[in-house]
């Protein structure tokens, strides 16, 4: 995209990107030729300047109520870099408390689990371990890759505004869906797409015209639209006879 906007002879370009294009490759690229940037910072990527900036001294200013930021500036030999850290205290009282909750209830079970012996003990840390919700926190990062790659929000070739809503809105339903569905039958989505794409539509020709017919549905994807309560494709999916020639 800088390669494409050398020709448009534009004078300060200030390029704006998430954390995912925050690297230090990817900054200097776009430091080229007197470029400027505003990245977001992953806090916990272990990024030396990063950290740095988290602990800098000096007091939070109140822009509204919730919402309070602090600018630090980071001089070195190659350049000057601006941060500007922000927090929200309601935010951070419900992370707390949400961790505090998280971490009782996960401690209670583990002063359990030394209770038990055997093939009790086997079980239960079996059961912990494989817990839903302990699960659905590994799979955060997941869902947000599936949302940007297999489910394709990104790039957004939309321009007006309502239609770029619409398209990240379909995307966060599907994953909704996505989700739905490996609650109810218990499988990962992987899974999910692997057993559904056996299913294919196959074509018979014949001198009277075309039969386009599914294959027979196996027990697992029987298992998977009755779950889902969806109904199963039509087993005859289009007869196109052909028409009987003038003599």
């Amino acid at each position: 995209m800088k390669k494409d906007l050398i020709g448009w002879k534009l004078g300060r370009v200030v390029t704006v990107v998430d954390r995912g294009f925050s690297s230090e490759d990817n900054i200097r690229y776009l430091q080229r030729a007197g470029g400027h940037y505003i990245a977001g910072e992953k806090l916990s990527a272990g990024k030396k300047a990063v950290e740095e900036v988290l602990s800098y001294p000096g007091r939070y200013k109140t822009i509204r109520e919730n919402l309070k930021t602090k600018e630090v500036i980071i001089c070195n030999s190659e350049a000057r870099i601006r941060y500007v850290l922000v927090y929200n205290p309601d935010e951070a009282t419900r992370d707390k408390m949400t961790r505090k909750k998280h971490l009782e209830h996960i401690e209670a079970k583990l002063q359990r689990l030394k209770e038990l012996d055997g093939d009790a003990h086997t079980k239960t840390h079996c059961r912990i371990y494989s817990h839903r919700v302990y699960k659905q926190l590994l799979e955060v990062e997941a869902a947000f890759r599936t949302i940007k790659t297999t489910l394709e929000l990104r790039p957004v070739y939309h321009r007006k505004e309502e239609r770029i809503k619409a398209h990240v809105l379909l995307c966060w339903l599907a994953l909704i869906l996505i989700q739905l569905a490996e609650v109810q039958t218990k499988e990962t989505w992987r899974d999910l797409r692997l057993e559904l794409q056996k299913l294919h539509l196959i074509e018979y020709k014949s001198e009277d015209g075309r039969v386009w017919q599914r294959l027979k549905i196996t027990q697992k994807q029987k298992y998977i639209f009755d779950t889902l309560k969806l109904e199963e494709p039509p087993l005859i999916w289009e007869i196109c006879l052909r028409k009987a020639q003038k003599s």
